[in-house]
């Protein structure tokens, strides 16, 4: 008789983390960052510049290990051009909803 048998095994130093793509964190003088969406009226948001700080790059994205919490909405779209206080449309979810 055979069997496969797959042991889950934790390291001391498991981390906690949020897994985004790549394109979504910046880099400049001043450090690493996300551009944070906040909801608005009408399908708009505005967008604020938050520092991370980042862990490994991983197959599905790059880790953020401080600086999100649960419920941010990141944008992961035009980050290169948007600046901090800009407001800007938020694209439907799929499925139909707004995030």
């Amino acid at each position: 008789m055979a069997a496969e048998v797959a042991f889950p095994f934790e390291s001391p130093d498991r981390r906690e983390f949020f897994l985004v793509p790549p394109v979504a964190v910046g880099e400049d003088r001043r450090g690493r960052y996300v551009f944070i969406a906040e909801p608005r009226e009408g399908g708009l948001a505005g967008v604020r510049r938050h520092p991370v700080t980042v862990g490994e790059l991983r197959e599905g994205g790059i880790e953020v290990l401080e600086g999100l919490s649960d419920g941010d909405l990141v944008v992961i779209a035009g980050v290169s051009r948007i600046a901090d206080g800009e407001v800007v449309k938020l694209l439907p979810q799929p499925g139909g909803g707004q995030p």
